[in-house]
């Protein structure tokens, strides 16, 4: 396709004349072309001036609601104005300007200096005010009214930044002048041409044309002739060691739509040249997907911190910092966590939650600090509280805000900790804003750290997180993984993508991203009429994938300050961690409805609607070996997608924002239409565990797929022929839910509207034995009627005669001219559990008519399948007289639900009345124990050994269990130690484990029924000689302050005092049973004062050696001296045999396994865990439930404090020093503690912040609080 785009100064200069606007928050800039120039005039709403003091010194300030301000350090700190404008591919341009209308004010006081960059890490506060002697001049400060940067290239477009001055200010005079507007005049230099545009895209992407808009006043998308209705293309890199691994998403994406290439680098690789290359070959190239550590692939270290800067691989095109590619990374250092993060990414978009109204809420997280110093002099939560008012906007989807800030914000009523933000999480946020001090491992908000999100339990409700902080995306660190890639890499939860820093981040431009990441997020924010300062965008900034959510804000970030190098660093090293090309979700999924037929030519149209309504710019792709076309859905919700696809079957996907997702076959080079989706469904036959699912047939199917599930379940998919199925295996009283779809050769219909139905709940059987004598007119309970045949009506009813030769009343069935039919007369459901044979007698009479009739017994479980018992009768033209039949039945026993039921089948015409009376059924006759033999001992070792045994005879009564039981006593039964190996008859054998090394046992088999158990012989063996498995030692260096004092535990019992940091303890020995939980007392003793202290136990269920995290039984922390309790679960499938528990005390920090800690005490005990049954043998002790306490021993209130600060000292006895230091270190204030809480006069403290601290006999205890 021919590019028509012509150079927008070749336009401006002589071909025509043109003009625009744009509206800013506190200016205006006018755009208009004239012959040979362009012309853009800045003009000013309104402004003040105030006095602000700081740190008792007077200054002036400049109230002005555009927030963007200069920043030379110690210099004045004057609004400045901008805007971008878009210039040709080739020459420079020259600028002149003019000021019109100026005022002068004459100022009691300096201007407010700047402080220059203030990054994340340091306090705002404590940052000083002053005025750089250089500043002193007598002359215009910035000097000059405007200026432009040079040249750069966003893409395929070229532009410059404009920046007006119309404040300037004369520092020695102390006058400042102000002009209402600034007219900038632009000319094009033909002499120069910095950054010209080498390499240009062939068609512009739909994400970047509206991102053209919000960037360049003078954009406009008339100027191209080119679609704009397709994604960028994308480049994957991988080492060889993750080319497996990431397959499924590269073959997701271009099942999506995209055009993906990838490439296999070695592992250390920096891919800025690869990538440089790649754009230059594809200009189409907008995502790149990075695949691996730091290690595995490398970008250029840069910053004044040496820090990665993946982002900046994207400036592809001239030598500026506007970026022309977005870059992701899978950040993993194995395989495995590549498709972790690689089966999120996927299941986020293909399979949606269509349910999940958790999609609709968001979560923030900031704290009360940074007032004045942040964007738009916002503190950090009111920074959040803007953002929270844009996302709750009535024209957006979120509904729910949670608001989880600290420092005693004045948004909340109390600080959030990471256990409410935790339960946030795992409820279901699908975007997370937070903005405050970071850390490698974590954020200050909470004190939520890479544990937090380890622990979290939130599966596939995952978010994505816009992260202002320091150093969490610092993927490059030595000690283990940052905070971004604990997110990324947390199986079943955590987040699905997120933008996190690599360095320390200054305090304003990430601000100024964040705000517009939300913006473009919900479609546009107009600060003119809402809070906050910047470039207003509107409904078709709207964007919908993260990396291009990211990319826009960026851009419009730079934007503002873009000769700030905290603004470019900001760009350069805020990293996407996850999938770049990812589309998120902010709403329940609208499912779709797609028509699709063949692929018989090209163009290829799709029809795609949702509830009946067309559905605009849905992405339509199809997928052929490796090939992809695709196109966007139209106001009629139809695509075209031109292709050239070859004879065979092709995948269609359907995608788009808060879409459910759609994807089927098509076939490819013959004619025909796919189904129509089947309706008229119903639901019949429904029993305890079946039921019969029917709808009408449609024309032209071939086959069916039905998919059923209990209710919010999973779906199983079954295909069929004809247009009903029959479910069975379903569970009783349970609810279900089903619907069918249609196929055939050309294509698949959608699915039916689901229907559900609920099956019967389990009847309730009479016992043995039990007799009915039919003794009124009413079918007595529980008996029922079964009829089927064509025409057929019930053939059962009461009569008052005694025909079958009891007394009235009777049953009797009657003929019906219907031919073949059956007609059952069903016993109630009988208990026969435990039972191999029953009897039945009963009275009957026959009234025979003709042959062609069978009268038979039959039984069953469930009333559908119906067994023959040994009796029947076949009908004659002779009568069968009153008389008394015994029947032995040995079907469909064993169960708490047998039927027995009296069966008429054939041609029922045939008979003219048969009578019934007098039923009754007992248990067969008396049985004994089962006959069962003890066989060999094979397969012996240190810990194990196999028995087999054989159940020669069940006795009369059905086996229910059987199996091997042992002792090191002889004779063993099952009291004793056993394991069962199933029912029945028949030869059998059974594994022993936990076994104790070189010791003798004894065993046998065993078998029982419903009479009792039985034994074989008994057989010995001793088990052979085993070595001892070796545990990582842990101990604490100092327990002088606290110990483990009391652990008492299913046989253990131990008091003790200071066992100097580690006592070994195996020789006492707790009893435990796989599958049963109980309670564990342990208490801390302590020489003076109570600390928190931190518990955590261990018992290796595995046997191997190692505490594994799956092995902690215990975890929590408590400052009390009194006996604490808590429930330890042996999990069924713990190892039998002795093995070793860890109990772990360690003074204000969660201890690991294998640790060397400062102070507190580990003790090692054995626990034998044992098929045979062993109770919680601990006395019943008056305890408190261990717990997780806030170890916070110093609390100090109020903070910030103005003249008083209270000092709450917990579980500290004695008068303890109190010092109290500034922030540079130096002493100004001691005191000491008098009782729990001391008042401390600071009124004659500075304001600022300080930091208190309280000299406990063991360590020092700090904490920090602000003066005011």
């Amino acid at each position: 396709m021919k590019r028509v785009l012509l150079s927008t100064l070749l336009i401006l200069f002589g071909l025509i004349s043109f003009s625009q606007s744009k509206n800013y928050n506190g200016y205006k800039v006018s755009y208009e072309e004239t012959k040979g120039s362009v012309v853009l005039t800045f003009v000013i709403d309104t402004f003040d001036v105030a006095v602000k003091e700081i740190n008792g010194q007077q200054f002036t300030t400049i109230k002005f609601p555009h927030g963007v301000n200069t920043f030379k350090k110690g210099f004045a700190e004057l609004p400045m104005l901008n805007t971008a404008l878009q210039i040709g591919d080739q020459n420079d341009v020259v600028i002149s300007a003019e000021g019109e209308g100026f005022t002068e004010i004459k100022l009691d006081y300096p201007l407010l200096p700047s402080r220059g960059t203030i990054y994340r890490d340091q306090d705002p506060e404590k940052v000083p005010y002053v005025i750089a002697p250089e500043s002193m001049v007598d002359a215009w400060y910035p000097g000059e009214l405007a200026e432009s940067t040079d040249p750069f290239v966003f893409r395929d477009t070229r532009g410059v930044n404009i920046y007006a001055y119309p404040f300037e200010y004369n520092a020695v005079k102390q006058v400042l002048r102000v002009y209402k507007s600034v007219k900038v005049v632009i000319k094009e230099n033909t002499k120069k041409s910095t950054n010209p545009i080498k390499v240009k895209p062939s068609k512009v992407d739909a994400s970047v044309n509206e991102i053209y808009k919000s960037l360049y006043i003078n954009y406009s998308d008339t100027k191209f002739s080119n679609q704009l209705d397709e994604f960028g293309d994308m480049l994957v890199i991988y080492t060889s060691r993750d080319a497996s691994a990431i397959q499924p998403y590269i073959e997701w994406k271009r099942q999506k739509g995209f055009n993906v290439t990838t490439q296999q680098v070695s592992a250390g690789t920096n891919v800025k040249s690869i990538i440089q290359n790649a754009y230059s070959a594809n200009p189409n190239l907008l995502y790149v997907q990075l695949v691996g550590d730091w290690a595995d692939i490398k970008s250029d270290l840069g910053t004044g911190q040496n820090a990665p800067m993946d982002p900046y691989l994207g400036c592809v095109s001239g030598n500026d910092y506007y970026p022309e590619l977005i870059i992701g990374r899978f950040s993993a250092n194995n395989s495995s966590q590549v498709t972790v993060q690689v089966n999120k990414a996927i299941n986020y978009e293909k399979n949606p939650d269509m349910s999940g109204t958790w999609y609709k809420a968001t979560l923030g997280m900031a704290r009360n600090e940074g007032a004045g110093a942040g964007d738009d002099s916002e503190g950090d939560d009111q920074h959040m509280e803007n953002i929270r008012l844009r996302l709750l906007s009535p024209s957006y989807n979120y509904t729910t805000f949670y608001r989880e800030y600290d420092g005693n914000s004045s948004y909340v009523s109390s600080n959030t900790t990471a256990s409410i933000i935790s339960s946030r999480i795992n409820s279901g946020v699908s975007v997370l804003n937070y903005c405050n001090h970071g850390l490698e491992t974590g954020w200050s908000v909470g004190n939520y750290s890479s544990s937090d999100v380890v622990n979290l339990s939130n599966g596939n409700k995952l978010p994505v997180i816009f992260s202002v902080a320091c150093v969490v995306g610092k993927f490059h660190r030595t000690g283990g993984d940052c905070f971004a890639e604990t997110w990324l890499k947390k199986e079943n939860g955590g987040a699905v993508a997120t933008i996190m820093s690599t360095i320390n981040q200054p305090w304003q431009p990430p601000m100024r991203g964040q705000d517009y990441f939300n913006d473009i997020l919900i479609g546009g924010y107009n600060y003119s009429s809402n809070p906050g300062n910047g470039t207003s965008t509107t409904a078709s900034d709207k964007r919908t994938t993260f990396g291009s959510i990211t990319f826009n804000g960026d851009v419009l970030m730079l934007a503002e300050q873009y000769t700030n190098t905290d603004t470019r660093e900001t760009f350069q090293t805020w990293t996407i961690f996850g999938d770049a090309s990812l589309q998120i979700r902010t709403n329940t999924p609208s499912a779709l409805s797609v028509t699709a037929g063949d692929v018989t030519g090209s163009p290829y149209t799709v029809t795609v609607k949702s509830n009946g309504s067309p559905v605009q710019n849905a992405l339509v792709a199809l997928y052929q070996n490796g090939n992809t076309y695709r196109a966007f859905t139209n106001s009629q919700g139809v695509a075209s997608i031109t292709h050239s696809l070859s004879s065979g079957s092709a995948t269609l996907t359907v995608t788009g924002y808060n879409l459910g997702t759609y994807q089927g076959t098509v076939n490819v080079g013959t004619s025909g239409t796919a189904p129509a989706t089947p309706s008229g469904l119903s639901t019949s036959n429904i029993t305890t565990n079946s039921a019969k699912l029917s709808w009408s047939a449609v024309s032209g199917a071939t086959s069916y797929d039905v998919q059923i599930r209990p209710q919010g379940g999973s779906y199983s998919t079954y295909n069929v022929t004809t247009n009903s199925y029959n479910a069975s295996g379903l569970s009783a009283n349970t609810t279900y839910e089903w619907h069918v779809r249609a196929k055939n050769s050309y294509g698949t219909s959608s699915y039916s509207s689901i229907k559900s139905f609920t099956t019967q709940a389990n009847p309730t059987g009479v016992s043995l034995p039990y007799s009915q004598s039919f003794s009124s007119s009413s079918l007595p309970s529980g008996w029922t009627t079964q009829n089927t045949g064509s025409g057929i009506t019930e053939r059962w009813s009461v009569s008052n005669s005694n025909k079958a030769g009891g007394s009235a009343y009777e049953m009797k069935c009657s003929y019906q001219n219907v031919n073949p039919g059956t007609t059952r007369l069903i016993t109630p459901a009988i208990n026969t559990v435990g039972k191999s044979q029953i009897t039945l007698t009963f009275k009957h009479m026959f009234d025979a008519y003709s042959s062609g009739a069978t009268l038979r017994v039959q039984t069953s479980n469930d009333k559908s399948s119906w067994t023959n018992t040994t009796w029947s009768k076949s009908t004659s033209t002779s009568n069968i007289t009153a008389r008394t039949e015994t029947v032995t039945i040995t079907t469909n026993l064993n169960s708490s639900t047998t039927y027995i039921a009296f069966v008429v089948e054939g041609n029922i015409y045939n008979i003219d009345y048969w009578y019934i009376d007098d039923v009754s059924v007992t248990a067969g006759s008396a049985a004994s124990t089962p006959t069962v033999t003890t066989g060999s001992v094979s397969n012996v070792t240190s810990s194990s050994a196999t028995v087999s045994g054989n159940v020669t005879s069940d006795g009369g009564a059905s086996v229910t269990a059987r199996g091997i039981c042992y002792s090191t006593s002889q004779n063993p039964t099952i009291s004793n130690s056993k394991v069962a190996s199933g029912s029945g008859t028949g030869s059998f054998s059974a594994t022993l484990t936990g076994l104790s090394p070189n010791t003798t046992y004894y065993a046998r088999a065993y078998a029982t029924n419903a009479q009792g158990t039985s034994y074989g012989s008994q057989v010995s063996f001793t088990t052979e000689s085993g070595s001892s498995v070796s545990y990582c030692t842990s101990k604490g260096k100092n327990s002088s302050y606290e110990w483990i004092d009391l652990v008492q535990f299913a046989g253990i019992n131990r008091t003790s005092g200071n066992d100097g940091g580690y006592k070994d303890m195996t020789s006492m020995q707790a009893t435990v049973n796989p599958g049963s939980s109980y309670t564990i007392y342990i208490s801390a003793g302590f020489s003076s004062s109570s600390y928190t202290e931190y518990w955590a136990i261990w018992i290796d269920f595995n046997h191997n050696g190692t505490f594994e995290d799956s092995e902690k039984v215990v975890s929590g922390s408590s400052s009390s001296s009194s006996t604490l309790s808590a429930t330890v679960s042996i999990p069924s499938t713990a190892t039998l045999g002795v093995t070793r528990m860890r109990v772990s005390m360690k003074y204000n920090a969660a201890p690991t396994a294998c640790e060397t800690f400062t102070y507190g005490e580990v003790e090692d005990y054995s626990v034998n865990i044992t098929s045979r049954r062993s109770d919680d043998t601990n006395p019943t002790i008056f305890a408190d439930e261990l717990g997780n306490e806030n170890p916070e021993i110093i609390s100090l209130f109020p903070n910030p404090a103005n003249s008083i600060l209270n000092v709450r000292v917990k579980g500290l006895v004695g008068d303890l020093p109190v010092r109290i230091f500034d922030i540079q270190g130096r002493l100004v204030k001691e005191t000491s503690t008098q009782g729990d809480v001391q008042t401390i006069d600071v009124s004659n403290l500075s304001s600022g912040i300080y930091i208190i601290e309280v000299l406990d006999e063991r360590e020092p205890l700090r904490k920090q609080f602000i003066k005011q």
